[in-house]
């Protein structure tokens, strides 16, 4: 497409999509975007968790030939059709299974801003049936939440919450040893002796995609066991998760993004890492750890050191925590924090109220079983 806006509902020109949309997603002066933002994680989602009656709804704008604006959504239907709820890609599968997407948004050029936040809305009160609009794990300064969902709520009620924080580490002023806490510190040097001296001690990056395999096994087993320690059940029990991290993971091992590391003692993983790089920024999304080796070494502050010592080596700028709740153990590592948001939008007719309150009352049953 030339100039003008265009939604996408054909999986087939979602799929074409890539060399435009990564185009705006790199050249976008917008903070906080990453790899969540990414056609590749869009696409890998779509392929492993979409249900026969998701409907795609990707709003583009075209100038000139240039993709200037992006809007992800999708519509999944309930009661046949009558009732509907516009969710980002990426969202909306079911808790015990998601891979737990953040900081979406709009992407968008500079000077596209207004134009197309303002055509996004007219296209989302059109949507016939639309009962709410549910976005998950905004950031405070998105647009998504900035500029959309304050124009959105003229037309719906809001219910806003906040959902947790976003723990940033600074690598330009720290990801050294001594920038930890003194009590941080202590606890590394002595975990760090114990993990040299107790055998035969290595870190094995992974680099090839034979070992990407050997890599998720260990991740995924660390992970169980540590898991059903607490009598729970570990997401990659399910095999929705391990498909989605499958595709992705090679993709960014492709791409040389992946940051995945086996910290181990005689051959045995002790700690592995899960995470990638986005432009100046390192994200850890996933590990598996061993709190079980005596004699105690802390694996996981061995392996968040080790992280954002790769970091700093790489030139990267930020070491991205991802969530975290209001007191986590983040909070040693990061100088800086950001609140995080989740948005409903309930539209105003009588269908839509009923259909909202009832699953407002089935959440709240959901979770009061937690």
């Amino acid at each position: 497409m030339n100039n003008g806006f265009e939604i996408v509902r054909d999986i087939e020109r979602f799929y074409s999509l890539e060399r435009d949309w990564e185009g705006l997603l790199f050249s976008s002066n917008q903070k906080n975007l990453g790899c969540f933002n990414s056609w590749v994680w869009a696409t890998s989602w779509w392929k492993v968790f979409a249900k026969k009656n998701d409907k795609l709804f990707i709003i583009c704008q075209w100038e000139k030939g240039k993709l200037v604006g992006l809007a992800p959504f999708y519509i999944k239907s309930k009661s046949f059709g009558l009732l509907k709820t516009l969710l980002f890609i990426g969202t909306g599968e079911p808790e015990d299974i998601e891979v737990a997407t953040e900081y979406l948004d709009l992407l968008v050029s500079k000077e596209s801003d207004n134009t197309f936040v303002n055509k996004v809305v007219a296209e989302v009160v059109e949507i016939t049936a639309l009962a709410n609009i549910e976005f998950s794990n905004l950031l405070d300064d998105s647009l998504c939440l900035t500029a959309l969902v304050s124009k959105l709520n003229n037309k719906f009620i809001l219910r806003e919450r906040l959902c947790g924080y976003r723990y940033v580490a600074d690598l330009k002023k720290g990801g050294e040893v001594s920038s930890l806490p003194k009590s941080q510190i202590k606890k590394y040097n002595v975990s760090n002796r114990r993990f040299i001296r107790n055998g035969d001690a290595n870190c094995f990056r992974i680099s090839k995609e034979e070992d990407l395999v050997y890599g998720m096994a260990a991740l995924s087993k660390l992970h169980k066991l540590r898991w059903e320690s607490k009598g729970k059940t570990g997401v990659f029990e399910a095999v929705e998760f391990q498909r989605f991290h499958k595709l992705f993971s090679k993709s960014l091992l492709c791409n040389d993004d992946l940051l995945m590391f086996i910290l181990s003692l005689n051959d045995t993983p002790i700690a592995v890492y899960y995470g990638w790089k986005f432009k100046d920024t390192l994200s850890y999304y996933q590990s598996g750890i061993d709190t079980t080796t005596k004699p105690n070494m802390s694996p996981g502050l061995l392996m968040h050191v080790e992280a954002m010592q790769w970091g700093k080596t790489q030139g990267l700028a930020h070491y991205d925590f991802m969530k975290g709740g209001n007191t986590s153990y983040k909070s040693n590592y990061a100088q800086k924090t950001q609140s995080m948001y989740h948005v409903r939008l309930y539209k105003k007719s009588i269908r839509s109220h009923f259909f909202n309150i009832s699953t407002y009352l089935l959440e709240r049953t959901r979770r009061g079983k937690q």
